[in-house]
């Protein structure tokens, strides 16, 4: 196969796990940063060359702004992605749609688009609540009264770009030790974090994850899970999570997972190809 290429705008520890998983499993790689490619806006793959042999692309861009419009318009041309399906091209209201119309559990969400309608939506949900920027890159804030409140609305309605006011406002406000992080690659979840408390190492929180991955049509994402009222839910998306300091759940690490699912990939590119040519030839 082709060269993969690890989109990613600085190289970390977990770039290097992957470049030397894909190495260990025969897979040529390279990274590429996003603000570097120019992609064009054409209808198939065939027709552009901004890849440059790259026959597939695992998305590890922490900066969102320019990696998301590359892989909406990837996923156009059919270009073969390891990533976060919806997350990875989509902000955080479009993440919390997909979730909601598959049923995946989630905290009451309301989303405001202005200084009036946060306070009213904070007011409905109760505090502890947390505001969330519809950008997956930005961090949560929490909000546990009705000060605090007015001061963080008062802030972002006066130094945000119009574009940037409308957020999402959720009920809770989880502690990281009260937060179970999950990556799930090709539908299974491999690792986990969970810093507190013991029942988020439960199956069921795996099972969600996967869940949640499934609904978001994403290959390889990072699932945050709390429980609200004796549930779990999905507590938000990180396209591109962490690993490292992650305990595995199987045998693989998230590296090898990575470099596992995209040899899955590139031998099933490869039978399509083979059963085109012998449909061709019928």
């Amino acid at each position: 196969m082709g060269k993969a290429g690890i989109l990613c705008d600085r190289v970390r520890i977990e770039e290097k796990e992957i470049l030397e998983a894909l190495e260990r499993f025969g897979i040529p790689s390279a990274t590429l940063s996003p603000s570097a490619v120019p992609l064009e806006i054409a209808q198939s793959v065939a027709a552009t060359t901004s890849f440059n042999g790259f026959d597939l692309l695992v998305d590890r861009c922490r900066d969102r702004t320019s990696a998301g419009h590359l892989m909406a318009v990837a996923s156009d041309l059919g270009m073969p992605v390891i990533g976060g399906g919806t997350a990875s091209s989509g902000n955080r209201l479009d993440i919390a749609r997909a979730l909601n119309r598959a049923g995946v559990p989630r905290p009451v969400t309301l989303l405001a688009s202005s200084e009036e309608a946060g306070m009213a939506a904070l007011q409905s949900v109760g505090y502890p609540a947390t505001l969330f920027s519809l950008s997956p890159s930005k961090a949560p804030q929490p909000v546990f009264d009705e000060d605090i409140a007015e001061a963080l609305l008062e802030h972002r309605h006066t130094l945000l770009a119009p574009a940037a006011r409308t957020m999402l406002v959720q009920s809770g406000s989880p502690a990281s030790t009260e937060i179970a992080t999950v990556v799930v690659i090709g539908g299974n979840a491999v690792a986990t974090a969970a810093a507190g408390r013991e029942n988020l190492r439960d199956a069921a929180v795996q099972r969600l994850a996967e869940q949640a991955a499934a609904a978001l049509d994403a290959s390889l994402i990072g699932v945050q899970i709390t429980e609200i009222g004796g549930a779990f839910v999905v507590w938000d998306i990180d396209p591109v999570p962490d690993f490292r300091g992650m305990v595995a759940t199987g045998e693989s690490s998230v590296g090898e997972a990575i470099a596992q699912l995209a040899a899955q990939q590139h031998r099933d590119d490869v039978r399509e190809e083979v059963a085109s040519g012998i449909a061709l030839s019928v």
